[in-house]
């Protein structure tokens, strides 16, 4: 009888530190994978794509105050950044004074209107962009689709008006490495169509960067990287491929 009081005696007092053990075991774990998902923010300050078919490059200049973007420039149009109490763009005013205001629903970006184009998002269950409808003056027009596989990767991305069959359907072979303008989306709600390739097709949305596009089942774009320590493109060269022969170009990226 002592014996048997005694063994339990020393499982309950032990109870405890096995708890402890193992709850600071699970916790330990817990900040290594947390430790390991963090992936640093870079800020984009600067782009310049020098294209060997024309002598006109295209280039954006991005400026910062105290990490928040303050003005977005793309091949002279300058846009100066306002925000929200939850430090996402709420308007964005160009120099000859056009305005584009930013409309939020629970934390996402719902709705960029110029007050004659509005361009609508929607959004699957996992927070994934699935189509950005763009009506001008109450007439769909230009919009986009996007498909995703179950990792959350892009299947296709369709571009043309609602409805329609005239629309174009590319798909892509990505790398895992960031898309070098996916901050300014995921950090400020901030989204704007581009000119710099190939990111003319590729939405500030997207999380990774292509290595080759498909238009219609036809290669268009073929690319390739080189990355800094983070992941974090420092350049890349592309070919155009189209009916009229290949194009090939250079593009540069900074940071803060």
């Amino acid at each position: 009888m002592i014996k048997t009081y005694l063994s339990y005696l020393s499982f309950v007092v032990l109870m405890p530190l096995i708890i402890t053990s193992c709850s600071d075991s699970d916790s330990l774990e817990s900040e290594k994978n947390n430790e390991e998902d963090v992936v640093s923010i870079k800020l984009l300050k600067s782009v310049v794509d020098n294209r060997e078919w024309t002598d006109i490059d295209d280039s954006i200049g991005i400026t910062y105050t105290n990490n928040l973007m303050q003005t977005f420039d793309d091949i002279g149009e300058k846009q100066f950044i306002e925000y929200n109490s939850d430090n996402k763009v709420s308007n964005s005013t160009n120099q000859f004074d056009e305005i584009k205001e930013f409309f939020y629903e629970k934390g996402r970006l719902k709705m960029i209107s110029d007050g004659d184009k509005n361009d609508e998002f929607t959004y699957d269950q996992n927070g994934n962009v699935t189509s950005v409808i763009e009506t001008v003056e109450g007439e769909y027009n230009q919009s986009t689709f996007t498909t995703y596989n179950y990792k959350g990767d892009v299947v296709t991305y369709r571009i043309g008006p609602e409805n329609t069959e005239h629309t174009s359907v590319y798909t892509f072979e990505f790398d895992d490495k960031i898309n070098p303008f996916y901050s300014l989306w995921s950090e400020f709600g901030f989204f704007v169509d581009l000119e710099v390739y190939p990111y003319d097709i590729i939405p500030l949305n997207f999380k990774h960067n292509p290595t080759k596009i498909y238009e219609d089942n036809e290669l268009e774009f073929e690319i390739s990287y080189t990355y800094d320590n983070e992941g974090y493109p420092m350049s890349c060269s592309y070919t155009k491929y189209s009916s009229t022969g290949e194009s090939n170009g250079t593009v540069l990226f900074t940071y803060l």
